[in-house]
């Protein structure tokens, strides 16, 4: 029998590997909870991930694909994700991407994207550090 990390319970299901979600008292934070910033018309992908913050916590990140042509300052996402989510599902930190990282069934790995923002903190966007605050 071979054990993997993927979860399978009804209240899990689609919810991702169980590395891939960050625990919040009564909720789980994975892409599927994030799938309202696709609905922005600049977005074309998006990939959301946990970070470890100064504090050592985790907080959300997300990598988004923009269309071509379209440019979206950090703040202006943060303001369209409050308004489709709750406040503590609004990412912390951002980053642009070309491209997300993907294997060859055509999944995102999100360990590289993990990996990216452990070694190159300084890419990433931080709303706290910006000032950008969400209202509860």
């Amino acid at each position: 029998m071979m054990h993997t990390s993927g979860r399978s319970s009804s209240r899990h299901e689609g919810a991702g590997r169980a590395e891939e979600q960050r625990t919040i008292p009564d909720d789980d934070i994975n892409d599927a909870s994030l799938n309202s910033i696709r609905q922005h018309p600049a977005v074309v992908d998006v990939a959301a991930y946990a970070v470890k913050s100064e504090l050592s916590e985790e907080e959300v990140a997300v990598s988004v694909v923009l269309k071509d042509g379209h440019a979206l300052p950090e703040a202006e996402l943060i303001a369209f994700c409050a308004t489709k989510m709750a406040y503590y599902l609004v990412p912390r930190y951002v980053k642009y991407a070309s491209e997300l990282p993907l294997n060859a069934s055509q999944k995102i790995e999100k360990f590289k994207l993990r990996q990216q923002a452990a070694e190159f903190p300084e890419t990433l966007w931080d709303r706290e550090k910006a000032g950008v605050l969400v209202e509860r």
